[in-house]
């Protein structure tokens, strides 16, 4: 008798109900994968992801209050995770993504657009998920320039 492997967990962040609503679709439509909880801005992000521990975290870059940029900064200082930005400054706003991965964002995805199109099913792995990207062998950097391959996370490759 096999047992069941684990899911990862994931944390949605964006200032749109909409969108974390279609983000936790795809998300939870992966049987091996689970959103734990969402967020609307940055500051409920960086709460969230101390208080849920999830595996990977799904981070929107403009939001009010605290923005993706600073809420990633404080996540990856304090409770590093592994950080995607899904964002639709990914394409125009190269400049805003380029620190996002400076300051520990691991990779970013263009957020669906247009009649729900549903893009980040593209971007599936080995283990046919979709954070496919995750699946490399290779760790991780936090922040601090520490390496985060010590903690442990269902996330392939990230341990």
């Amino acid at each position: 008798m096999s047992t069941p492997s684990k899911k990862i967990r994931v944390l949605v962040v964006d200032d749109s109900t909409f969108m974390r609503k279609v983000l936790e679709n795809i998300y939870n439509g992966d049987d091996q994968m689970q959103v734990v909880g969402s967020a609307k801005d940055g500051r409920e992000a960086v709460s969230m992801a101390e208080s849920l521990k999830p595996d990977v975290i799904s981070m929107d870059i403009n939001m009010p209050h605290v923005d993706g940029l600073q809420a990633t900064a404080e996540i990856m200082t304090t409770n590093p995770k592994p950080i995607v930005i899904v964002s639709s400054e990914s394409k125009e706003g190269a400049a805003s993504t380029l620190r996002a991965l400076e300051l520990g964002a691991i990779e970013f995805v263009a957020k669906p657009s247009g009649g729900i199109d549903l893009d980040m099913q593209s971007s599936r792995g080995a283990h046919g998920h979709p954070f496919g990207f995750l699946d490399s062998k290779r760790g991780w950097e936090c922040k601090a320039g520490r390496s985060c391959k010590g903690q442990s996370s269902p996330v392939g490759g990230l341990e």
